[in-house]
């Protein structure tokens, strides 16, 4: 449901419940930038991002103003996903998500890893409507969530009938 979205946190105890053993969590590096485009793109809902625009990301390690760690998510050795967190500044308290691919209860469990890793209180992410699995997965760990507004612009691309509707 294009702009329909949900803004999820998980409570540290909440966290601390799922089980993330096997997977492991390392910043990205220039050298994961196809990886990191080809989970990209696996998504449904995708921004348009070449292999110039990861570089540059990875290099600043900045999303939307903020100082930011892209994090490759490893399961036994293999690349499962990655996220984006944002780095937490004084007046924050739980870790913010700004970007993730990657199979839904997977990444929950990285959320889960990342939360133990850091010794945050919990963790905050969005999740679009249309993502039945993740909200589900999110429900059943314990997530709360609300009703939130879409962070950018999606334009539908109805290629059949060569129209498109924003």
């Amino acid at each position: 449901k294009v702009g329909e979205d949900y803004s999820l946190s998980l409570s540290g105890d909440a966290a601390a419940l799922l089980d993330h053993s096997g997977l492991t969590l390392r910043d990205a590096t220039v050298g994961d930038i196809p990886t990191l485009r080809a989970l990209h793109h696996s998504e449904p809902l995708h921004w348009k991002r070449d292999s110039d625009t990861w570089r540059r990301a990875l290099e600043c390690r900045q999303v939307m103003n903020r100082k930011s760690r892209f994090v490759v998510v490893e399961e036994y050795g293999a690349a499962a996903g990655y996220f984006i967190a944002q780095v937490v500044d004084d007046s924050e308290t739980h870790l913010q998500v700004s970007e993730y691919a990657g199979d839904r209860a997977r990444m929950l469990r990285a959320f889960a890893a990342h939360v133990a890793d850091t010794g945050a209180p919990g963790i905050r992410w969005h999740v679009s409507g249309g993502d039945a699995f993740g909200l589900a997965a999110a429900d059943a760990a314990g997530a709360r969530q609300r009703e939130s507004t879409t962070s950018g612009t999606y334009i539908v691309l109805d290629l059949a009938d060569r129209k498109s509707v924003v």
